[in-house]
Order: structure tokens, then C-alpha cells, then sequence
């Protein structure tokens, strides 16, 4: 779940999604849902399929670069 931290208004519920990672810039949030790595921006839309990957227990992290251009998916 996507919580607004200074209200506590819920923003939106995404289930299934592990292993969240923001981008430096704030801006997205990446995170492994069933086989794929998907992502969703701060307007809260629904989220994108970035790409399909191996079960979930196989990644170890989601990481971006400093410049939020890259994703590392490992």
C-alpha cells in the first residue's frame, strides 16, 4: 500500500507487489509482482510492466541508478 506520510491517506493498494524500491528522484516506484518487475509514478495510475523475470525468490534487489534512468535487477 501507498500511503500519503503526513495524512496517512491511503493512495493506492497494489496486491501481490514485493520488494519496493523508489528511484532517487522520488518519481517511481519499482517493485517485483508474481513473474515481472513492474512500475508506477506518483500519480498512482496503473502500474507498467517493465519485464518479466524468474519466481520472485530468485531476485535478491531492485535498484536504480543515481540519475533514476536504470534499473538494476538482480
Amino acid at each position: 500500500a501507498f500511503l500519503r506520510a503526513d495524512r496517512g491517506h491511503l493512495l493506492k493498494v497494489i496486491e501481490g507487489a514485493t520488494d519496493v524500491s523508489w528511484s532517487p528522484d522520488a518519481t517511481r516506484a519499482a517493485f517485483v509482482r508474481g513473474d515481472a518487475v513492474d512500475w508506477i509514478d506518483t500519480s498512482f495510475g496503473e502500474p507498467r510492466r517493465l519485464l518479466a523475470v524468474p519466481p520472485a525468490d530468485r531476485l535478491s534487489s531492485l535498484s536504480w541508478s543515481r540519475d533514476s534512468r536504470w534499473l538494476l535487477v538482480a
